[in-house]
Order: C-alpha cells, then sequence, then structure tokens
C-alpha cells in the first residue's frame, strides 16, 4: 500500500467499523503475501485490496478467503456492498 493509499484505507477502516463490520488493516508495510498469511490467521472471510492501480481506477479488489474468488467493487460503493454481505 503507498502512501497515497493510507488516507483512503483510514477512511474506508472507519466507515466499515461504524457499520459495525470489523476490519483492520496493516500499518506494518508487510508484503501482499505477509498480509494475506495474517488475515487468514485472524480468520478474516474477506479481504479488500487497495493499491495504486485500484486507487487509480476507482475500484477496489474484493476478495473471499472461503472460496477465492475475487471481484472488483467500486470505491463508492465498497461499504454498501461489504454491508450486504453474509458473515
Amino acid at each position: 500500500m503507498g502512501s497515497k493509499a493510507r488516507p483512503v484505507v483510514a477512511k474506508l477502516t472507519k466507515e466499515l467499523r461504524q457499520e459495525n463490520l470489523s476490519c483492520e488493516y496493516d500499518m506494518l508495510r508487510r508484503s501482499m503475501k505477509s498480509q494475506m498469511r495474517e488475515a487468514n490467521k485472524l480468520g478474516a472471510k474477506y479481504v479488500i485490496i487497495i493499491g495504486e492501480n485500484e486507487l487509480q481506477q476507482n475500484q477496489f479488489e474484493l476478495k473471499d478467503l472461503t472460496t477465492g474468488n475475487q471481484e472488483k467493487v467500486g470505491l463508492d460503493s465498497i461499504v454498501k456492498h461489504m454491508s450486504s454481505l453474509s458473515f
């Protein structure tokens, strides 16, 4: 996650928590592989992948850790979309 993504991630985390969705983000600047390993260890069902490319496209990658499926979700609809998922 680059420096441009950090404020977006912090804002998104706050919005998701306001919807009573538990969420974490990596502040240690670990590799994607390490972050995915940590998500699995925490028992996360989904991860939102946000990087420079995703910011430019205003679309995040949402990965279902149960099925491995990934989908693109727009920045403006990610909170609503996450709220509609079953946990």
